[in-house]
């Protein structure tokens, strides 16, 4: 059976509130164990399933008090995966999967009045769509 590492990286994105920004980054890897593929020719299919371990790095701009926080990024992953042959021995990897976060921690700011805002929280589920260039190990 096949292992899957991954890595991701996203860049940052910033939302409004309260006054000011929040800045956002986050960044994980991920071991999955995948299945025997079904082939047609050299394109293979199989599907994956694992964690994803990573953080995710709130910074506040523009604040009367900035603060950074960082919170460990916890979930479970189930993929489909396309691997399709370009020349040897790099590969176009195409992907969809369903993700689940076992950590849902919320991002808040307090405004002027105490009133509590919030700007970031996960949903129970998301999705994923990917597509890369690869490496084939024999």
């Amino acid at each position: 059976w096949p292992i899957d590492l991954g890595l991701a990286v996203f860049p940052a994105a910033t939302i409004e509130g309260a006054g000011g920004k929040v800045r956002f980054d986050a960044g994980w890897a991920g071991v999955m164990l995948c299945t025997p593929s079904l082939r047609a020719g050299h394109v293979r299919l199989f599907g994956c399933l694992g964690p994803e371990v990573g953080l995710v790095w709130a910074k506040g701009i523009g604040f009367d008090e900035n603060l950074s926080e960082e919170r460990a990024l916890v979930q479970g992953t189930a993929k489909l995966r396309l691997i399709v042959p370009l020349v040897d021995p790099i590969q176009l990897h195409a992907g969809a999967g369903l993700v689940v976060p076992f950590r849902r921690d919320r991002f808040r700011v307090a405004q002027d009045d105490g009133e509590v805002q919030l700007l970031f929280g996960p949903a129970p589920v998301g999705g994923s769509v990917e597509l890369g260039l690869g490496f084939g190990i024999p």
